[in-house]
């Protein structure tokens, strides 16, 4: 979980992002994420978790693999 000083970093930077007023944070944990957070706000996502960095290194291996096999 997110300690106070990190939910109310996270809330700064949304709250600056977005030139709310207010920002409400609520929390859940999902083990699937393995680490680090997503936030979703404003029709915006944020992955940084370790899943998400794991999705899109995977992409980028199978998109140069691809791009690999048409140029040969």
């Amino acid at each position: 979980p997110l300690s106070e000083a990190q939910q109310t970093s996270l809330k700064a930077v949304v709250k600056a992002d977005m030139k709310a007023k207010e920002v409400i944070l609520e929390t859940t944990q999902t083990p699937s994420v393995l680490g680090g957070f997503t936030a979703f706000f404003g029709g915006k996502v944020w992955d940084a978790s370790l899943s998400g960095q794991f999705r899109r290194v995977k992409d980028a291996l199978v998109n140069a693999t691809h791009e690999f096999h048409q140029s040969h």
